[in-house]
């Protein structure tokens, strides 16, 4: 395994230039060893999508006028400005695991994707994003997991809450439409 480690620098460190070079505020990089091409192809188009989300009049009007919880001390609308003024690379990675108890799945999850902090690289699992999931619903949960926690750095309850709707990721992706939904369900299209 050690070998590989000067390959994995090599590809971040050409992730990380290609940041420089990209016009996106945020890019998100699939891993070249855990993603097909197909699901390769779905993460760069979802990529462009949460950057052209985040920068429209829809996602400032949403963000600005929700309350929100577990913001580090700031309004709505300096979230919002932080949010806009995140760049960097988040390296997306996908992996399997069974979302349902069966013979060949005793322990489920019911985690669609997670990061592990300190890393900024996002795993998303694939049982919860077929390739023919919405490029929205992609877009929702890499906004929520690479601009909320990732880059962003806000948190939220590990167990669900009645609250947990309102903190800054959910805000972003994830957050129920009885609880006024999120900016991707309701701006992204």
């Amino acid at each position: 395994m050690k070998n590989f480690k000067p390959f994995y620098s090599l590809l971040f460190f050409l992730a990380l230039t290609l940041s420089f070079v990209s016009q996106a505020a945020v890019d998100f990089v699939p891993d070249v060893i855990t993603t097909s091409a197909a699901e390769k192809a779905k993460i760069l188009e979802a990529g462009k999508k949460v950057n052209e989300v985040v920068a429209s009049q829809c996602f400032a009007d949403f963000i600005t006028k929700r309350s929100m919880l577990d913001t580090k001390g700031k309004s709505s609308a300096e979230v919002l400005a932080d949010l806009r003024s995140i760049k960097g690379v988040v390296p997306v990675k996908m992996y399997t695991r069974c979302m349902r108890r069966s013979f060949r799945c005793p322990v489920p999850t019911s985690a669609v994707a997670y990061r592990q902090p300190p890393e900024t690289s996002i795993n998303l699992n694939r049982v919860a994003f077929p390739v023919k999931e919405t490029t929205c619903e992609w877009a929702a949960t890499m906004a929520h997991e690479g601009l909320g926690h990732a880059l962003g750095n806000y948190g939220h309850s590990f167990d669900w809450t009645p609250t947990r709707d309102f903190t800054v990721p959910y805000s972003l992706g994830g957050s129920k439409q009885k609880n006024g939904g999120d900016a991707f369900t309701n701006c992204c299209k």
